[in-house]
């Protein structure tokens, strides 16, 4: 979003009764809801199982600008190879030693 757009979503955000719904659309996605509820209900790994591979599911995300960060603590699928830990995590800021 440009800045002015900040600032109009801002404006309206408090000066009017009915606020906009800023976070809805995450949870209207068709794509987004079958992310949580697979996750939930059936963990990382058969979500993984769900979908075929992380590739997959990452290609899905991509295709609807859903950006994916995977935890280096997750439980890898069985028979492949984790990737180094430091590739899933983000680089801090100056100053700021890694964990």
């Amino acid at each position: 979003m440009s800045f002015p757009s900040h600032l109009k979503l801002l404006w309206a955000y408090l000066t009017t009764p009915l606020r906009p719904n800023v976070h809805g659309g995450y949870f209207e996605g068709k794509l987004s809801q079958e992310l949580i509820y697979r996750l939930a209900c059936l963990g990382f790994n058969g979500t993984v199982g769900a979908y075929g591979s992380v590739t997959a599911i990452g290609d899905a995300c991509e295709s609807k600008q859903i950006r994916v960060l995977l935890s280096p603590f997750l439980p890898w699928p069985a028979g492949r190879v984790h990737p180094p830990a430091q590739a899933a995590i983000p680089p801090h800021p100056a100053g700021i030693e890694s964990p």
